[in-house]
C-alpha cells in the first residue's frame, strides 16, 4: 500500500493505530490484528451501480483503459477475515490473495453492448491498485498452503524480489482475471 490521497493514508494509518494497539495490550490480553484487502462487490461506493446506471443512459465511462482493481465478494471476505481471527497472533496485516482485474473488463462483464468512453485518470487516482507495497513485502511469508492469503510475519526477512516471485508477482498485477471470470463474478452483483 502506497497512499495518494487522504482516503488511502487515513487507513493506512488507521491500520498501523489499530496493530500497534498490541504494544498496550498485556500478555493474555486483547490482540489487535487487521485484515486488508481490495473492493468488495456491491458495496457502498463500487462502481457496480454506477456502471449499471450509465449502462441505462447508453455510455459507460472509464478513466483509463489499463486501471486494475482488486476485488472479492461479500462472502469471500467473511470468510478471510473469520479464517485470520482464528490464526492471529496479535500485531498481523492479514492480505487475502485474490487477482486483479482490469475495470474495463467488469464494465464489459455489466453492460457488454453499451459503449465506453475513456476520461482520463483523475486526481489522487492509481491505475494500479496495490494490496502490499515493497517495502511491507519483504516482510511477508504464506501462511495458507492452499494460497488463500498472505500474512505479515514479525522477524521475517526474505528481500522484496524473493517473495514477488513466490507470490507469483501478484501485488504487481500479473495475476488477472479473463473477461470471461471477470463475467462469472459479475454477472448478477
Amino acid at each position: 500500500m502506497s497512499p495518494v490521497n487522504i482516503y488511502g493514508a487515513s487507513k493506512l494509518c488507521a491500520e498501523k493505530l489499530f496493530v500497534h494497539g498490541n504494544s498496550y495490550s498485556h500478555e493474555g490480553g486483547a490482540r489487535f490484528s487487521c485484515c486488508r484487502y481490495g473492493n468488495v462487490v456491491g458495496s457502498r461506493g463500487s462502481v457496480i451501480p454506477i456502471f449499471q446506471e450509465q449502462h441505462r443512459n447508453g455510455l459507460i465511462t472509464i478513466t483509463d483503459p489499463s486501471m486494475t482493481r482488486f476485488w472479492l465478494t461479500l462472502q469471500q471476505g467473511v470468510e478471510f477475515v473469520i479464517r485470520c481471527i482464528g490464526l492471529m497472533k496479535g500485531g498481523e496485516v492479514f492480505v487475502p490473495k485474490i487477482p486483479s482485474m482490469r475495470i474495463v473488463d467488469l464494465a464489459k462483464a455489466i453492460a457488454p453492448a453499451t459503449p465506453v468512453k475513456i476520461i482520463g485518470v483523475r486526481p489522487g487516482e492509481k491505475i494500479h491498485e496495490s494490496l502490499v507495497s515493497e517495502d511491507e513485502a519483504r516482510y511477508y511469508d504464506d501462511l495458507f498452503k492452499e494460497g488463500k492469503a498472505i500474512v505479515a510475519v514479525k522477524g521475517a526477512t526474505p528481500t522484496a524480489q524473493d517473495v514477488l516471485a513466490r507470490h507469483g508477482g501478484y501485488h504487481l498485477h500479473q495475476a488477472r482475471q479473463s473477461p470471461v471470470e471477470t463475467k462469472g463474478v459479475f454477472s448478477n452483483p
